[in-house]
């Protein structure tokens, strides 16, 4: 056997990750890492999507809240045709995995967290 040819495909994460959200809602820190080694931070503020940079860019202090899943099942539902006006190949996760930690932010903490009483009727 030889080679004739490749196939590369490539995504464009901030795209995923746009609109998902309405104005007003708080932040936070999406995390996609692949079973290489290779992490990518994005800033998810509203329907807004910032990228923040390689590696993995969350505020630590927030580690015991992180929330992770595989993405491939979200790839899947994102990219199906229902959802875009194209035929999506099926992802094959034996050959590269992806895993999506999502990380609040200290904006989304001073959203939720008061000092004031809570007043039950």
């Amino acid at each position: 056997r030889r080679v004739v040819g490749f196939l590369i495909s490539s995504f464009y994460w901030r795209l995923m990750f746009k609109n998902i959200l309405p104005e007003g809602d708080a932040s936070f820190v999406a995390v996609i890492k692949n079973s290489v080694g290779q992490a990518e931070s994005y800033l998810i503020d509203g329907p807004r999507v910032d990228y923040l940079g390689q590696g993995d860019l969350h505020d630590r202090s927030f580690d015991s809240l992180v929330s992770r899943d595989h993405i491939t099942d979200y790839l899947r539902y994102k990219s199906g045709p229902e959802k875009t006006s194209y035929t999506a190949v099926d992802i094959k996760s034996e050959f590269i995995s992806y895993e999506l930690f999502i990380y609040p932010t200290a904006e989304m903490r001073d959203a939720f967290v008061t000092k004031g009483p809570v007043n039950l009727v």
